[in-house]
């Protein structure tokens, strides 16, 4: 089943624009949306989330800790770092609110991507 986006839905679609990382403070909340919070006396050292993340947004600062780089990151909420996290260190800080973006067309409730 395939559900087009009528016209004042089409409207109500935000502008994506370029964005310079290095200047992404500037932003504000349009272009960063989401993070998350790591807790550190949970952290194994692992370095799993690290490699998996997409943006790049974590690192190591020591031998069992993880941080965000940078003091306004790029985190892209997209989750990858949640599942694979064993000892669950890592949780969703601020979640991102897509308003008329997307409908959803019956195919079920999103889940979570499996542990391995």
């Amino acid at each position: 089943m395939s559900s087009y986006l009528t016209r004042k839905e089409k409207q109500q679609l935000p502008k994506m624009v370029d964005i310079d990382p290095y200047r992404a403070e500037q932003a504000g909340d349009n272009a960063i949306s989401g993070g998350v919070e790591i807790d550190n006396d949970l952290c194994n050292g692992c370095k799993l989330c690290v490699e998996i993340c997409p943006a790049a947004t974590l690192e190591m600062t020591g031998k069992t800790s993880v941080a965000m780089i940078g003091e306004n990151p790029l985190c892209i909420s997209c989750g990858d770092c949640i599942p694979i996290c064993l000892p669950d260190a890592i949780k969703m800080a601020k979640y991102q609110e897509y308003k008329g973006l997307y409908k959803f067309i019956g195919r079920g409730e999103p889940s979570k991507p499996r542990k391995f």
